[in-house]
């Protein structure tokens, strides 16, 4: 920017040849030329300074106005109720049996607002009735959950206790303050607990059986209790006490399987989770008896010596036609004798784990004819299955118009004659092999599957939109569904350091995630696998995909 005139020429000097030249001013020029630099700077650091202060003004203005603005907001002329509303959407992750009492979240952090907002908070008694209490982490936790207990009122309660011992605090301490929590502010209020969860990380002498009344509630649905519980005498009475004086349970998850043999509690019990304990063929028997409204059911399978005879070889079927989730862990070969005497025909989804026992194809082919169930998802870790054994199991009418979601193994390879099996072949196949198949995790051979899972997954990925006849001339017309998510595992070896790569698997796997619209998810997990002589190294095991609940 050229110099102005004012600054070419000041009081009669004239600096312009200086401004279009490179020659240094003279000592009478320099001068001159020092004392107007000193006026312009002052001028500058003026014209900043009243900038600044033109800024706060400003900033002062804006506020001002935002707060005159405020008082026409919408907010102010919501109700108390619809204001309660909103706060309980906004308080959902901070209103969990996982979430202590905390003044800096919700719904106490509603409270520091305003009156109204205030007002809004504690007259809604649903954001307060859930919420978890853990005497070794929060010093005030008697004092807020005593306020958390008034402000819920008369509501059903949804609470979680935990009871964690940390190196640095005494035994004793925190033994006192669990007696107090309880006596003072957790059993007056048990009877309105609909949910109760606990978990315990410590061993309490037996003395507490005295100290501490065994809780009940008449009102209580769903109850969870540790599944690891420590070698404590205490907690293994009071836990025991607490599940079986609860006659209205329908969600049990529990690591006492001993519960199970109070036949008098189960008539309402819809849930039973004892993943970790074990239960004998007999022990199943006995408890499906006695819960008639069961719909699902997770048990580890073990074998006793002297377990009773069982129905099988009694020559007599037990059914059962409410339950639809079956989850079996197999822990000592036991599962062909389980299922030798049941019949399940609303079972819609079947999980089996046992991998290192001989699969008994026979038997659970004749517990799925048996129960001519419409399964809808079937997941089944076991290296002794067969590829054979499963299609024999998915090529079941009922099970292959049915299946929607097909779990196996996720570390064993599958075979080519499984992918070749669910490989859709052209619109004219008869019968089409799991024509709603939306979901699929398997794990495959970086060398040997890769292609075959290539081919899969594009007759999959969009089949015929028009349908296929599924039976031939006069036969059902069936939809085939696409495929929605996809659980893989790529099993990679590695020789001399360098591993077995799949980049034309990798490109269909990249384009399918990204197809506009995302209907299709892909969770690939590559296990590169080295292969010492002595098989010393073990594979790590591959995340698995979310739990899917099936039971409508």
């Amino acid at each position: 920017m050229p110099p102005d005139s004012t600054t070419m020429a000041t009081n009669g000097h004239d600096f312009s040849k200086y401004f279009q030249s490179n020659d240094f001013p003279s000592f009478h020029d320099t001068t001159i030329i020092r004392e107007r630099i000193l006026e312009k700077s002052s001028r500058v650091t003026r014209m900043e300074n009243e900038i600044s202060l033109l800024k706060e003004k400003l900033q002062t203005a804006k506020a001002d106005l935002e707060l005159h603005q405020s008082l026409l907001s919408g907010v102010r002329r919501l109700p108390t109720e619809i204001l309660g509303e909103i706060f309980m959407l906004c308080a959902r992750e901070d209103c969990s049996i996982s979430t202590l009492p905390d003044p800096m979240k919700a719904p106490m952090l509603f409270c520091q607002i305003s009156k109204a907002w205030r007002a809004a908070a504690t007259s809604n008694p649903l954001i307060w009735s859930t919420f978890g209490i853990d005497v070794s982490r929060q010093p005030r936790i008697l004092e807020l959950t005593k306020l958390w207990f008034q402000r819920s009122q008369k509501l059903p309660l949804i609470l979680g206790l935990r009871v964690n011992l940390d190196e640095k605090q005494e035994l004793q301490k925190i033994r006192a303050m669990n007696i107090q929590l309880i006596k003072e502010s957790i059993l007056p209020n048990f009877t309105r607990c609909r949910s109760f969860t606990l978990r315990c990380a410590g061993e309490f002498d037996d003395s507490l059986l005295e100290e501490i009344p065994v809780l009940s509630s008449t009102n209580l649905e769903h109850l969870d209790l540790p599944l690891d519980l420590p070698s404590c005498p205490f907690m293994f009475q009071w836990c025991f006490h607490l599940a079986i004086s609860s006659p209205q349970l329908r969600r049990l998850t529990c690591g006492i399987p001993s519960v199970l043999f109070v036949p008098s509690v189960w008539s309402n019990i819809e849930r039973v989770d004892l993943r970790f304990m074990g239960l004998t063929a007999s022990d199943v028997e006995s408890f499906l008896r006695v819960a008639p409204r069961l719909r699902q059911l997770s048990f580890g399978l073990v074998s006793r010596a002297s377990q009773p005879q069982s129905l099988a070889l009694r020559g007599s079927i037990l059914e059962h036609d409410t339950l639809r989730s079956l989850q079996i862990y197999d822990r000592f070969g036991d599962l062909g004798s389980l299922i030798d005497f049941l019949k399940f025909p609303k079972l819609v989804a079947l999980s089996i784990s046992g991998r290192r026992y001989p699969w008994p194809h026979g038997q659970m082919l004749a517990f799925l004819e048996r129960s001519n169930c419409a399964l809808r998802l079937l997941n089944v870790e076991s290296t002794t299955m067969t590829s054979d054994d499963l299609i024999s199991y998915l090529s079941m009418d009922r099970i292959r118009r049915s299946l929607e979601d097909l779990r196996v193994n996720k570390t064993v390879p599958t075979s080519k004659t499984l992918l070749e099996f669910l490989t859709l072949k052209s619109s004219s196949e008869n019968p089409v092999p799991i024509p709603r198949l939306r979901s699929f995790m398997c794990s495959i051979d970086a060398v040997n599957q890769a292609s075959h899972f290539e081919l899969f997954l594009k007759s999959r990925w969009h089949p015929d939109k028009d349908g296929t006849n599924d039976e031939g001339t006069g036969g059902d017309s069936v939809s085939i569904s696409n495929l929605k998510r996809i659980y893989l595992t790529i099993v990679s070896p590695v020789f001399d350091g360098a591993t077995i790569e799949t980049p034309a698997l990798m490109e269909l796997l990249e384009k399918v995630g990204k197809e506009p619209g995302g209907e299709v998810s892909v969770t690939m997990y590559r296990l590169s696998q080295t292969f010492d002589e002595d098989h010393s190294s073990l594979p790590p095991e591959p995340p698995s995909p979310p739990t899917s609940d099936y039971d409508g």
